[in-house]
This record gives C-alpha cells, structure tokens and sequence, in this order.
C-alpha cells in the first residue's frame, strides 16, 4: 500500500506546478512579444484584456496603461466609432473578420493596419475578440507612390504632341494616346486591352506585327518590309514604313520604339511614337523626279558638246557614221528644238533684189 503524500510533499508539488506554468507562461509571453505584428484581445465590452509589446509601442503606452481601456481613451471619436462597429461586427459573425483600419501613433502619426480578427469563447462561455494586425503603411505608401508614377506617366505619354501608343508582354494595348486617335481615328475605348496586333490594323489594314511588336520578338519575314529599319546593339529601335491603307494614297510613317523593362531588367512591355513624314517623302520623290529629268536634258546637251564637222557651203552636218544631214534635221533629232523656216533680210536681198516688187518693198519701208 502507498501512503499518502504528506503535506509538504504536496506544497512541494503544487510549487512545482506553479513554477512550471509560471515558465509555460513567461515563455509564451516572450513568444508573444517578440511578434512584430500587433496582437490583442478585448472582451465583450470592446476592453483591452492582453497586448503584446508591439502593440503597447504602437500607441506608446505601457500595458498597465492600456489594459482594461478602449479604443475610446486613446484615438479619437472618428476612428474609434469605426474600431467598435468593426468589433462589433465580429462578435456577431462567423468565421474571420479581415481589413484595412488606420490608427493613429502616439506622435499623431496615422498608419494602416491589415487586420484580422475573429471570435473566441473560453469554457466559461466568455466572449472574446482575438486580432492581429499587420502594419502596411509602408507598403500602402509604395503602392500610392507608384499608383502617382503610373499616372503621371499616363498623362505624359496621353500629351505627348507624336501618336504613341504601348502594349504589355502579351501585345495587349495598355495606353493609346490622343495624337494617335486623331490619326487613326480609332479611340482609346475601342482598342485598349486588344490583343493579337490589333494596334497594325489602322496601318496596313490587317493585324501583324509592327516594330513595337519586332522590338520585343524579331521576326525577319515582317521586318523586310519596311523601307528601312535602325538597330542599336542588335535591338531595333526605328523604322520608315509605308502605310497603303491611311489617307488618301497612303502614308509614309517614320517610328521609333523601345522595349519596357521591369527593375530585374525582364522586358514588360514596349512603346512606339510615330510621326507622319508623307510631305517629306513626297518632296524628296519629286526632288529625285526632277534631278532624273536634268540629268538626261543635260546628256541630251552633251551630246552636241564638242566639235561638230560642218559644210563651209551647204551647211549640213556630218554625223557620227559619216552621213552628212540637213542641220535642222541633224538638231532635231539629237535635241528638243523644232524649226520654223523664213529668210534673213541679206538672203532676201540675194535672192528677191532684182525684182520691181521687192524693190517698190524695200523703198517703202526706207521711207
């Protein structure tokens, strides 16, 4: 038979009892304030029964401050209306309550928080609320900021005088700008998120690629044909075209695009401004036409530069194969001129002198 456990032996192990429970204690008590995340639970009346270190520094209070308070003794009405609804919207739902909430810090500063709370209820049948919240004020002022960026950059690109346009990794259009509305006559509303070279219809009457799409995969039987194309380190980077289906005769349109690179330096993206250079392109056709046309009126001269073997008598011209020809007929045929025949007043004279009518002629006009 074992006898019963004397009275000090059972102070002894209820010591030890309370020594370990003690350690179980502080030892999730430390867990617990190591957390960066704020953690709390209220109770049913919305009053701080547990809080973490972080959260105690959130506020910048001490935890014998805090417990058995409300959001009420430490924010002001505006936000801590919204913190008791929120809670006590918990208290009577299911399941996990998740949002945005924004505090403010003991030096007036206002953070958003990520939080998530639920219900929890002990063996007593007490209600309590269990949170922890996420601090995203940071990551919330990032996105802001690059949400500022975005725009920004939306607003440069939309005014921007040349017809620009962009499109994602996949060839979807993600921004169309005005210019190139008036040019095209397409709007933003009908080709933003379009896939598949929609953006080269309004160019070539058809979808297919186009140089913002060549600058991020290189296609060979595309680039062939433009009239030209600019490569900088093996990258295109500018194109002359011509555009059949635009305008009246078509278009000739000179573009300059760029891949769109993410921090990695992982294209994303690229984008493309184009200018209409039909005006030039017709000048310098007309200029060429020109230059062709004195060019052969100047090799039309060149062929009676030089010495030309002519009748001191008859006055007719022996041509390159020893024929010799009228001179009107030699000068037409090797220039543009066209003769009219009459007679020189010494010829007239020789050959019209001796007769009575050209002399009562001649006396009339001397008198």
């Amino acid at each position: 038979m074992h006898s019963k456990p004397s009275y000090a032996e059972l102070e002894k192990k209820i010591k030890d009892l309370e020594d370990h429970l003690g350690q179980r204690k502080q030892f999730l008590d430390d867990v617990l304030n190591h957390i960066p995340d704020l953690i709390f639970v209220k109770d049913e009346k919305h009053r701080w029964v547990l809080l973490n270190d972080a959260f105690c520094l959130a506020l910048g209070s001490n935890r014998e401050d805090l417990i058995g308070k409300t959001d009420y003794d430490f924010h002001p009405k505006e936000q801590a209306d919204i913190f008791w609804e929120k809670d006590n919207l918990v208290l009577t739902t299911e399941g996990t309550n998740v949002n945005e909430e924004v505090y403010s810090t003991a030096g007036g500063d206002l953070h958003t928080l990520l939080t998530s709370k639920a219900a929890f209820r002990d063996s007593q049948g007490k209600t309590f609320i269990v949170g922890i919240a996420h601090d995203i004020t940071e990551q919330r002022r990032a996105e802001h900021a690059l949400a500022d960026s975005e725009r920004r950059l939306a607003d440069i690109i939309e005014f921007l005088p040349d017809p620009t346009w962009v499109i994602d990794i996949d060839g979807r259009v993600i921004a169309w700008n005005r210019a190139i509305e008036k040019m095209t006559g397409v709007k933003k509303k009908a080709i933003l998120g379009k896939g598949h070279y929609a953006h080269s219809v309004p160019f070539y009457g058809k979808a297919r690629p186009t140089l913002i799409d060549l600058v991020l995969r290189r296609d060979r039987n595309w680039e062939k044909d433009y009239l030209s194309l600019n490569e900088e380190d093996g990258q295109l980077v500018a194109c002359v075209s011509f555009n059949p289906s635009m305008g009246s005769g078509g278009r000739y349109l000179e573009g300059t695009a760029a891949r769109l690179c993410d921090a990695d330096g992982n294209a994303v993206g690229a984008i493309e401004s184009i200018r209409d250079i039909t005006g030039v392109k017709r000048s310098e056709q007309e200029r060429e036409r020109l230059i062709s046309e004195l060019q052969h009126a100047v090799e039309k001269v060149r062929t009676l530069s030089g010495l030309l073997p002519i009748c001191a008598s008859c006055k007719k011209i022996r041509d390159d194969k020893g024929y010799w020809n009228q001179i009107e007929s030699y000068l037409c045929k090797h220039t543009d001129a066209d003769f009219s025949h009459g007679l020189c007043p010494e010829c007239m004279d020789k050959i019209y002198g001796e007769q009575d009518w050209y002399k009562r002629r001649r006396k009339k006009i001397i008198e």
